[in-house]
């Protein structure tokens, strides 16, 4: 004696199952698919992502402050300036003292401590104090930084760094902003300060070089 309708619920109840692990596979299959596709978008994206809009070195804070290293001695490094002069940084050795600072337009701090720069190559004058400016010109067009010297008057020397070569040879390795760099007249770095500056820890780092200067004349006159 045979009992169709038992047959036949096994059967519904077999392709009631069949169909819930199609539709689960197929569902694993789209979210591994949908994962794929953002994880290369999103790869893709990185990889065209122009310097302008996102290689920016990130800034410090003061916590980031490293000691100065007495011993050692600006690289003989040149680069042009935003005029297409010429600058080399061995012309000043034996001098006068040196300050480096790396700035860009996206920078705030940098923007707050250029006037104090600015300032400080007044006070002190060309024969004394040999400022700097380097523009990270890898992290923005060249356009943004000459708005922005133009902006705040800067009258000391600029120089371009289209590549981030400079900021490479000069940051040690590290990717911080503001960097500014402090070499007394025989060319060794006194200080090198990354992060944010007070206008008196700007004073004091300059007057420091300034001074080691003077005590360098006296030592060895000419």
């Amino acid at each position: 004696m045979s009992f169709p309708h038992i047959v036949r619920r096994g059967a519904r109840i077999r392709a009631r199952s069949t169909g819930r692990r199609t539709r689960w596979y197929l569902g694993v299959a789209v979210l591994l698919l949908l994962s794929s596709g953002a994880l290369f978008l999103f790869l893709a994206m990185k990889a065209r992502q122009p310097a302008d809009s996102g290689t920016r070195a990130p800034t410090s804070t003061p916590d980031n402050l490293p000691a100065a290293q007495l011993s050692e001695f600006i690289p003989p490094f040149q680069a042009d300036t935003f005029e297409g002069k010429r600058f080399a940084i061995a012309d000043y050795e034996d001098k006068t003292a040196v300050i480096i600072d790396f700035w860009a337009s996206w920078c705030s701090f940098c923007e707050e401590e250029i006037p104090l720069l600015q300032q400080m190559a007044e006070v002190y004058g060309k024969e004394a104090l040999t400022m700097v400016g380097i523009h990270r010109g890898d992290t923005e067009s060249a356009e943004r930084g000459i708005a922005l010297a133009a902006k705040l008057g800067i009258t000391y020397t600029l120089l371009q760094d289209p590549e981030g070569k400079l900021f490479m040879l000069l940051s040690q390795g590290r990717p911080f902003m503001p960097l500014t760099i402090f070499v007394d007249r025989e060319g060794r770095v006194v200080e090198r300060r990354i992060g944010p500056k007070t206008a008196e820890e700007i004073r004091v780092s300059t007057a420091k070089i300034i001074n080691d200067n003077a005590k360098s004349k006296s030592q060895n006159p000419k």
